[in-house]
């Protein structure tokens, strides 16, 4: 899945392969100069974040979960930190990159990487 940076946000358009050679194809036929950003999925999701497939407890907002969980993340992480993360972006960067299910949708430049979460 890419999104073309020069359309507007909603005409992301989307591609499903399945093949390496599929993927070779693509990207030597469709990603010639342009600036795209790649996402890579294993499953066919919407294009949310992992924390909203998660349904919080009763009485409980998505809000509140992510806010509990990324201060329990922040109490437990911090003597194993050589740099403290100095903004609430950062925690939650830092924190995704760690497996917590966050609001952030990881996006790449790197078709590398769309492999790597595509398997």
């Amino acid at each position: 899945m890419y999104a073309n940076t020069e359309k507007k946000l909603t005409e992301i358009e989307t591609t499903t392969i399945s093949t390496l050679s599929e993927f070779i194809s693509y990207v030597e036929t469709k990603c010639l100069g342009e600036y795209m950003l790649f996402r890579g999925q294993s499953q066919d999701w919407d294009l949310l974040p992992k924390i909203s497939r998660i349904l919080p407890k009763k009485g409980t907002s998505i809000l509140d979960m992510e806010t509990r969980m990324l201060d329990d993340f922040k109490r437990l992480s911090k003597p194993f930190l050589k740099n403290i993360p100095t903004n609430e972006w950062e925690w939650l960067g830092l924190a995704q990159h760690h497996g917590l299910s966050t609001r952030l949708l990881n996006w790449s430049k790197s078709t590398c990487c769309l492999m790597v979460y595509s398997k």
